[in-house]
């Protein structure tokens, strides 16, 4: 099982990310995100979307506030793979946070256009930023899902994505 594991100060601020975290980076076509070019930074340079930020801060809140650990499922695809993870968020009491990523399933696929670098339209599709659901008319779906029921490949450009957090990640974590 993979495992990496980066670390923030009681300002949110990355001050430390393990070797783990760098190959993952890179594997995932972020290799300029190194240790050297992260540590330093805020870690919400690197959350997309506002919901997405909104529930990090909540879960930020949590975790200092209580020394248990808060374990969250999510999925982290990239074109040709999907991937399942967990993210163990542990506080201490002067407000630093670790927070350690695991794999628990990398299963290669197809690659998948919509979670590619390619040319945008200005059409939006909200997706979950934990689960990689899709919102259709306040009904979210799995990826695979909404790229047949949506006819995501059928016209060029592709729809562009907009991240936020379905209503089911929203409950299970946003209280």
């Amino acid at each position: 099982m993979e495992v990496f594991r980066y670390a923030i100060d009681r300002f949110d601020i990355l001050t430390d990310v393990d070797d783990e975290w760098e190959r993952f980076a890179a594997e995932n076509g972020a290799p300029d995100l190194t240790r050297d070019s992260v540590v330093g930074r805020s870690i919400f340079s690197f959350i997309a979307g506002s919901e997405t930020r909104q529930i990090y801060r909540e879960l930020f809140v949590r975790a200092r506030h209580n020394p248990a650990p808060i374990v969250i499922p999510f999925r982290c695809d990239a074109p040709a793979i999907r991937r399942d993870m967990t993210l163990e968020v542990i506080g201490n009491s002067i407000g630093d946070i670790e927070l350690t990523g695991r794999l628990l399933s990398a299963e290669a696929r197809e690659a998948v256009a919509a979670l590619g670098d390619v040319a945008r339209s200005d059409e939006i599709v909200r997706m979950c930023s934990w689960c990689k659901r899709v919102d259709i008319e306040g009904n979210w779906v799995d990826l695979e899902v909404a790229t047949r029921e949506l006819s995501l490949f059928a016209s060029y450009p592709l729809p562009r994505f907009s991240h936020g957090i379905c209503t089911r990640c929203t409950a299970e974590f946003g209280d």
